[in-house]
This record gives C-alpha cells, structure tokens and sequence, in this order.
C-alpha cells in the first residue's frame, strides 16, 4: 500500500485495513518522508505521525524526495541554518530513520525519486 505524508491518505489507509479482513502479515505499507519533514526531529516526528494514523508499523519508509522539489515551498531547518545542506537534511532524516527502525515502528527504509 502507498502513502505519503504528502498524500494525506495515513488515515483512509488505517480504516481499510481496519475493515478490509486482509491480515496485517499480508500487507505491506510504504510510507513517505516530504522535503518540509526532513531533519532528524522532523523525520521522527513525520514517522511517529504516520504509524499513529496507520495504526500499525510500516514497513517501508522512504525520503519521498532527496531535496526540494517545489522552488517556492520554505525550506526545511536542516537547510537553512549556518551548517546546513541537503546533504545535511538527508543524513539527519537517515539516522532519524533509523531510530525508527531500532525501535521497531518501521522494517526497512529507502529513498525514493
């Protein structure tokens, strides 16, 4: 299953699976960390809420876009400080990724487009 952040569709998600009969062991989700969500308190932040609106674990979690593809959207604060970069965002968003896999809310983690 598809989600994103960006796609609003956390929460329509949680109820189908809810109701659809399907076991969660048959299903594999896949998440989406936005640019505006990178940084390692964004990302952990940006993961808690989809496994809250979930309602379960996901089992793919992605950096949805590895810098800014929308010129006119602000800029996340990992890119903007002194020390900042998008290379700094992507390793930040990482570790936080990894947490999340340590702690068990996410089985795999990517990068996607």
């Amino acid at each position: 299953l598809d989600t994103a952040l960006l796609y609003n569709n956390h929460r329509d998600v949680e109820v189908a699976i809810r109701t659809s009969g399907v076991p969660r062991a048959e299903l594999f989700i896949v998440t989406k960390i936005p640019p505006g969500d990178m940084g390692f308190d964004e990302a952990t932040a940006a993961i808690d809420r989809a496994v809250a609106e979930l309602g379960t674990h996901a089992d793919l979690v992605l950096i949805h876009w590895p810098s800014n593809f929308d010129p006119k959207a602000p800029l996340p604060a990992c890119a903007r400080d002194a020390a900042g970069s998008w290379q700094a965002c992507r390793l930040a968003t990482w570790r936080a990724m990894e947490a999340a896999h340590r702690s068990g809310k996410v089985r795999a983690l990517g990068v996607s487009n």
